[in-house]
């Protein structure tokens, strides 16, 4: 093989792992984009429920608005959340430790009772999500206070140096259906 031809190719191999390093960083860069787009999309779906049109509005007695605060020129910072929580055997209060966080760290996401508790319901899986949809489904006042709410998730799935004395809910993974 003829040098030139070989320090050709060395060239166009240099050229073509310099084009794949710079495409590779361009989809780093379009992949954290991405991920900022889910997690405004994750925290609106979860506020979806909270705004509704009333049945009958009426035009002629206009309310008056309040003002709206003044934007932040700060963002709430980015908080992990927590991993889906399945029932695991005394996982409940750290899981719930976790949710805290991010409800501390981004109060104007979670203003509402409701929107923690859309929150967490929205990170279960699991008997932990069986447990909620039956509260959820049976429109328990459970799904309105957010400290009743987190009291019968601690009661339904307890730590596991209290499983034992539970008696038949040990046995059920910890929930006890309503």
């Amino acid at each position: 093989m003829d040098p030139a031809d070989l320090e050709q190719i060395r060239h166009a191999f240099s050229c073509q792992t310099a084009i794949s390093d710079q495409q590779g960083r361009r989809l780093d860069d379009v992949l954290e984009v991405v991920r900022g787009i889910t997690e405004q999309v994750s925290q609106l779906s979860l506020h979806q429920p909270l705004l509704r049109i009333p049945a009958n509005p009426t035009p002629s007695s206009p309310e008056p608005h309040p003002e709206a605060p003044a934007p932040t020129s700060s963002r709430e910072p980015r908080v992990q959340h927590p991993e889906l929580y399945r029932g695991g055997l005394g996982r409940c209060r750290e899981f719930l430790l976790k949710c805290d966080i991010v409800f501390r760290m981004q109060p104007s996401s979670f203003a509402s009772d409701s929107s923690k508790i859309a929150f967490i319901m929205s990170s279960l899986g699991g008997s932990a999500l069986e447990w909620a949809t039956s509260i959820w489904d049976s429109q328990a006042p459970l799904c309105s206070n957010f400290a009743a709410f987190t009291a019968e998730m601690r009661r339904g799935f307890p730590p596991s140096s209290q499983r034992g004395t539970q008696g038949p809910a040990c046995h059920s993974g910890g929930i006890q259906l309503p």
